[in-house]
């Protein structure tokens, strides 16, 4: 375990330039906190909230369908503040990664990173639809909201991890980056590309768990690198 987080995890030597005191070094604790924090909220809170739901299938159901209900705010207002922790990683991640991916790129991966988070705050505003009534136009909000975050932080990830490849002695977060990229892509269009998603379909929450997680786990890693940095 220690080797992979080694190579995950560049050494002091590869990191980045030592910042000075005040804001440049709070901001940089401020911003790693998010990115650490925020993925654990979000899992136990949808854990929690699975949990005092009677009859709800964490197995089948998506972690949506708890928006829906009596206590459908409490998962709708996690999604809103996790999606706005989420845009305040991104400008972390833009911070601590922009000296290594250079202008262009670095810009492109915070535009798709903040639309990413903005995905999550739309997916909070406008529920899915309740099973077995019409298709309404909060609905395709709410689909909408969920291609934001995945799709666009899958292709910021391939941007991020192809700029590291060339990097010495960031190769490895640059390989785990493209390797989460390319697996959100997969889990989230390789189901409708075999019989429409229906192999899926009974095992479709635990999926849709897995795929998050491992998504947003690149957040902790990130939080790590940039606790790394300051710690020097």
């Amino acid at each position: 375990m220690s080797h992979v987080y080694e190579e995950v995890l560049p050494s002091k030597e590869q990191s980045f330039t030592q910042p000075t005191w005040g804001w440049q070094k709070i901001l940089p604790v401020f911003f790693a906190l998010i990115s650490l924090a925020t993925p654990l909220i979000f899992v136990i809170e949808f854990v929690m909230n699975g949990l005092l739901r009677p009859g709800y299938s964490p197995i089948r159901q998506p972690i949506s369908d708890l928006e829906l209900g009596p206590l459908g705010w409490t998962q709708s207002l996690t999604f809103v503040i996790c999606g706005l922790f989420f845009l305040i990683a991104a400008i972390g991640a833009y911070q601590a990664l922009s000296p290594i991916l250079g202008k262009i790129r670095s810009k492109i991966s915070l535009m798709l990173m903040l639309l990413s988070g903005c995905g999550l705050v739309l997916g909070g505003l406008f529920t899915e639809g309740v099973s077995g009534h019409p298709v309404a136009w909060h609905d395709f909000l709410h689909i909408l909201g969920f291609h934001l975050l995945f799709d666009l932080l899958s292709i910021a990830l391939l941007v991020i991890g192809s700029s590291l490849l060339k990097k010495v002695g960031w190769r490895g977060f640059g390989w785990y980056s493209l390797a989460t990229g390319l697996l959100t892509l997969l889990l989230i269009f390789g189901p409708y590309f075999y019989n429409h998603g229906r192999w899926t379909a009974p095992i479709g929450g635990l999926m849709q768990r897995f795929m998050e997680i491992e998504a947003f786990v690149w957040y902790v890693f990130l939080g790590l690198i940039q606790l790394k940095r300051i710690r020097r």
